[in-house]
């Protein structure tokens, strides 16, 4: 019998068949074990030694098509498509960060916070906390979902921001908006289950899929966001157990969903019942407006928010308003993530939300986001993107021949990193020509406008011969 050129061990993997075969690819991949244009195992050679059904391979091999992995030509069989050196990233996290290339690295991959007086705040307050006599009680164990008072001042801060109710005993307290979306998946989905999202989404997002075997659909996207008719087809065909969405200053789009959009968008998951998820960090960019999407639907579904883009990363400190009865379940959750929110972030957290300073702090980000936004359109004119006023980044458009991966490859051989388009595109075939650029990333204005100057010359310019990127 002849010897297949890959035969993998499913028992690696959890989750349908299906899916193992298609994670048990990319692994290989990025292990370099399968090389670019490897010819694999027919449907049939391969299920007949895996013990599975020709059915599964098929699935998997779509699944594998659907990432980018592999192609079908007819009539010459199943190729890998991609390998470990040239495939396109899967997330901005895995592209090199300013200490792998230097510390003169300019970095407009990252939606930083840009900071505006946020340090003098917290060595103030944290003086002030360490003087408290009570300060010993900062320094226990809390609840798993948040001590009841930072709970409290959470759905209270929430309600007033939005103006939609949020009840303390639905809220609950996270490490940071990330771990929030992600308690959401743990709540709803399990392996091999479907989550709509749109079709360019948050990097997050598809780690936090990846991580626990959720597949993936893209959803059609406008100037408005969502497209009730594509979401309404994907409901249908998918049986989706949550619709993931970014309303307002969507990543990497910049759009915001307008009021009557959001109800169309309600009415979808309700005639499905399908619950939404909804990532409102952003939100305060543009003052809370409009309302959550949560505010038209009548199946329950979820809110995330936090304080790092209006604050601090280091704050870590994230909210999810989840439908009633879910403490039991978001206790198990967090027990087996973090245990609980890091309770001296959270101490701080409830002081600033209860004395107005997180108002303060949004209105003050919000002004320097708009101040490098005016750089950036200045520095970037004649080229086509689109952006928020206020927001952290631009989504900008490249010229032909420009491909994303290529130039965010160049642009780091120039000590510069920029985000391309794939590590937001869900599936190889919905990848626009696009780069995303963070106004709020570089340190300083004059960072700023040399990235800005590095990004808009090389855009006017042909790219170098850099070799074919699969």
């Amino acid at each position: 019998m002849t010897k297949l050129s890959w035969l993998p061990d499913l028992e690696d993997f959890k989750g349908p068949r299906y899916i193992a075969l298609a994670d048990a690819l990319e692994r290989d991949i990025e292990r370099a074990e399968l090389a670019h244009r490897t010819r694999l195992p027919t449907h049939r050679d391969l299920a007949r030694e895996l013990g599975v059904t020709v059915g599964t391979v098929t699935r998997g091999y779509a699944e594998a098509t659907r990432r980018g992995l592999i192609t079908g030509e007819v009539g010459r069989g199943t190729y890998v498509q991609a390998d470990a050196g040239n495939r396109p990233q899967a997330t901005p996290m895995t592209w090199p960060t300013s200490d792998a290339i230097g510390h003169n690295a300019i970095n407009m991959a990252s939606n930083s916070v840009p900071m505006a007086g946020q340090e003098k705040k917290f060595a103030d307050n944290l003086r002030e906390l360490t003087a408290d006599p009570q300060f010993a009680n900062h320094l226990i164990y809390p609840p798993n979902v948040g001590r009841a008072d930072v709970r409290r001042a959470a759905a209270d801060w929430i309600s007033e921001a939005t103006g939609h109710p949020m009840m303390a005993e639905r809220t609950f307290v996270t490490s940071g908006t990330q771990h929030a979306l992600t308690a959401a998946f743990h709540l709803v989905a399990k392996p091999g289950d479907t989550v709509l999202v749109e079709k360019l989404t948050y990097p997050g997002i598809k780690a936090t899929a990846r991580t626990m075997q959720v597949r993936l659909i893209g959803v059609e996207m406008d100037e408005h966001g969502l497209i009730p008719d594509s979401l309404d087809a994907a409901c249908r065909s998918h049986h989706p157990k949550l619709i993931c969405c970014v309303p307002t200053l969507q990543n990497p789009s910049s759009s915001v969903m307008p009021e009557e959009r959001r109800q169309e968008i309600a009415e979808v998951a309700d005639r499905y019942g399908v619950p939404i998820l909804e990532d409102g960090i952003y939100d305060f960019l543009n003052e809370h407006q409009p309302r959550p999407i949560m505010t038209w639907a009548q199946t329950p579904g979820f809110f995330a928010t936090g304080l790092s883009k209006a604050i601090s990363p280091a704050l870590r400190t994230g909210f999810l308003v989840a439908p009633e009865g879910q403490a039991d379940e978001m206790t198990r959750i967090m027990a087996a993530t973090t245990l609980h929110a890091p309770l001296l972030m959270t101490e701080l957290a409830r002081r600033w939300m209860e004395s107005g300073d997180v108002a303060a702090f949004e209105a003050t980000v919000r002004k320097e986001a708009a101040a490098r936004q005016a750089i950036a359109r200045k520095q970037l004119e004649g080229l086509e993107f689109s952006a928020h006023p206020n927001g952290f980044h631009i989504w900008l458009t490249l010229p032909e021949p420009w491909r994303p991966t290529d130039f965010a490859r160049a642009a780091e051989r120039q000590g510069l990193i920029v985000t391309p388009a794939e590590s937001f595109a869900i599936g190889r075939d919905t990848v626009p020509f696009a780069v995303r650029l963070s106004v709020t990333g570089p340190m300083t204005y004059e960072d700023l406008k040399t990235g800005l100057d590095i990004v808009a010359t090389m855009a006017r310019d042909a790219p170098p011969s850099i070799g074919v990127v699969v």
